[in-house]
């Protein structure tokens, strides 16, 4: 998210039962490379002990913001599927403190074997930490790597016009808790382009729409992160806190070419 790794200690571990919740403190941000290391990083430096990468995968938004401290995600990972919902509930001693809640179904339980190895090496703790001076060498050289890999991060690319996905028509809808649905907003598809503090909006024929939505741009300009592209629909609300096409239609400024 935002170019970096965001963090949360979780002490008891991951809630696995629908509605259980367990504490998650928020901690510094991390390097994308901390993604594929895996050593002993020695104590008295920045998050000193054994590191392993638990799980490995993507997930996707399904409501809510992190800067608004509400934020539901579905994992879809090799050990975790499922809707997790993290919420912020003040600070315990002077660490942000989130409630993280097990939201929708179940999740499957992880075999013990499982549970105590690495998603990307398949080694236990006590392997990666290692009891040879050997193992101790790799360990420490793989802690350096990834310390100057990310003191070297390159600066990242302005985002470029990407053509949206468009739904396809179906008979019936597809099964399964990896889908998820979205309300069909009544409004216009937009791209929004940020790099740094420049802001565009373009439209699917890529027309520049950033001066025909000014409040908009504004609310992309803030967004806390460097470089973002984000796919979305811009809505007119009425009076009733309802989505009015016809008062997008209204503005002067679009035309039908765009």
């Amino acid at each position: 998210m935002h170019n970096v790794l965001k963090s949360w200690a979780v002490p008891k571990g991951m809630p696995l039962d629908k509605h259980e919740t367990h504490s998650a403190f928020e901690t510094e941000d991390h390097p994308i490379e901390y993604l594929e290391f895996e050593g002993v990083i020695p104590e008295g430096e920045y998050g000193g002990g054994t590191i392993m990468v638990w799980d490995l995968g993507t997930f996707e938004i399904v409501d809510g913001n992190y800067w608004k401290g509400r934020l539901s995600v579905f994992l879809k990972g090799t050990k975790l599927k499922g809707e997790w919902t993290l919420e912020r509930a003040g600070d315990e001693n002077g660490k942000p403190r989130w409630s993280l809640r097990k939201t929708g179904k179940n999740a499957q339980r992880i075999p013990a074997r499982r549970s105590d190895s690495s998603a990307l090496s398949g080694r236990t703790m006590d392997e990666i930490a290692g009891k040879s001076p050997e193992t101790r060498k790799q360990n420490r050289r793989a802690a350096i790597s990834a310390q100057r890999k990310s003191a070297k991060t390159k600066p990242v690319a302005a985002p470029r016009f990407v053509r949206p996905m468009k739904a396809t028509a179906v008979r019936e809808l597809p099964h399964g808790d990896e889908w998820i649905y979205e309300v069909k907003w009544d409004g216009y598809r937009a791209l929004a382009l940020k790099h740094n503090e420049n802001v565009r909006l373009l439209s699917l024929r890529e027309k520049d729409l950033t001066h025909d939505f000014p409040s908009v741009s504004e609310a992309v300009q803030a967004i806390q992160a460097g470089t973002a592209l984000i796919d979305g629909e811009v809505v007119a609300v009425d009076s009733n806190s309802c989505p009015s096409f016809q008062a997008l239609q209204n503005r002067a400024s679009l035309g039908r070419n765009w």
